[in-house]
């Protein structure tokens, strides 16, 4: 497993688009679960300075943001005719986060030029997950470049319904 796993994270890394059209065909949910684990360690310990407890309850915060972030756009996708399994989904998007493994050492550089680096590792992040998703979904990456920003508006829009509903009905009470 350990050589797959490293297998995969050089392709990422080397050849992206062989290695999300492979997870696509043969998806790895537990190696994926890894490199979100991995991802919000590295994160985490930048954020908290290293302490275990944070960065462990940043491993869950990843891990929670990386399930429900695809599962809409999963749920999206499925509405739209495209129909993949969820674990293929999870996979590819697990892995086409690993760029954000360098935004770190890119903080730590400082300075103007640290922050320029780190807004290109953000820009490359981004475009890997729609890379990753546009191969998943085998969609063209501008179709799916405009359907992100329709999921969170849709989930923001929701979020609202949900607490005013939620408030109409307290104040009934």
């Amino acid at each position: 497993m350990l050589a797959s796993w490293l297998e995969n994270l050089y392709g990422i890394w080397f050849l992206p688009e062989q290695t999300f059209v492979r997870l696509r065909a043969q998806p790895v949910l537990g190696q994926a679960a890894l490199t979100v684990a991995l991802i919000s360690a590295v994160d985490g310990a930048r954020q908290t300075s290293g302490n275990p407890a944070a960065v462990l309850a940043l491993i869950v915060a990843g891990w929670v943001a990386w399930i429900s972030l695809t599962g809409v756009l999963w749920a999206v996708g499925f509405c739209l005719g495209r129909s993949l399994s969820l674990p293929v989904v999870l996979t590819v998007m697990g892995f086409a986060g690993l760029p954000w493994l360098l935004v770190a050492p890119a903080l730590a550089l400082g300075s103007p030029w640290g922050s320029l680096l780190a807004v290109a590792v953000v820009v490359w992040w981004l475009s890997w997950q729609l890379w990753g998703m546009a191969v998943a979904f085998e969609l063209p990456w501008w179709r799916l470049a405009g359907l992100i920003p329709l999921a969170f508006v849709g989930a923001i829009v929701a979020l609202n319904w949900v607490f005013s509903g939620g408030a109409t009905l307290l104040a009934l009470v």
